[in-house]
């Protein structure tokens, strides 16, 4: 091999080689998205459902529940921070949830129906006889920070829908909040997953 095709040859696995690195410095330079969840382990809602179920010796009911409705940016797996003073919302950079808080709030509410012993059926109905019919919309779900202070935040407007004339019985609005200490809180899912509970409870004292 000439000369030439060796310094050539070199050329371009020194080109390689540094590309290599660049490539591995960019990645390693990329931050981890971290992804939280409203939901509690299977294992955890499984052993609450159990308990439950020795104690519904009489069920209230069969409700309806319709799907949980929510506008943007509530339908979306960001995380959603809102400044209380200047009224800017954004997204909380590397955090999402791992789906959309409309539809884990409405796994969540189902699970808490059926050990509230109520028997839920889900949209469509067809021809079921029901009791009655749950709407639900989620307001919002996010951090508010006001003055340097953060809390998590849930809001939810609800219809009790009487199903005989499908007017509505009963609506309100049902807002909840936990203070954060930072948004780099330890406990800063937990703190949803309560705001997600409380709401929760206090639905089921409308029905």
């Amino acid at each position: 091999m000439s000369k030439k095709y060796r310094i050539l040859g070199l050329g371009i696995v020194a080109i390689l080689t540094l590309s290599s690195c660049v490539d591995v410095k960019i990645a390693s330079q990329i931050p981890k998205v971290i992804y939280f969840s409203l939901q509690k382990l299977q294992t955890q809602a499984n052993q609450v459902s159990q308990a439950n179920d020795a104690k519904c010796k009489a069920n209230k009911g069969k409700i309806g529940l319709l799907q949980v409705n929510a506008n943007a940016p509530f339908n979306d797996t960001a995380i959603i921070l809102h400044n209380a003073q200047t009224l800017q919302i954004s997204e909380l950079e590397h955090k999402k949830w791992v789906d959309s808080p409309n539809k884990m709030l409405e796994s969540n509410l189902l699970q808490a129906l059926e050990q509230n012993c109520f028997q839920v059926a889900i949209s469509p109905f067809g021809t079921q006889k029901l009791n009655k019919i749950l709407k639900l919309s989620l307001l919002g779900l996010q951090v508010v920070e006001d003055g340097g202070k953060y809390k998590a935040q849930m809001s939810v407007f609800y219809e009790v829908l009487n199903t005989s004339t499908t007017q509505s019985s009963k609506s309100g609005i049902i807002t909840q909040e936990v203070a954060l200490q930072s948004l780099e809180d330890e406990n800063f899912a937990k703190n949803f997953v309560k705001i997600n509970e409380l709401v929760i409870d206090k639905l089921l004292k409308q029905l």
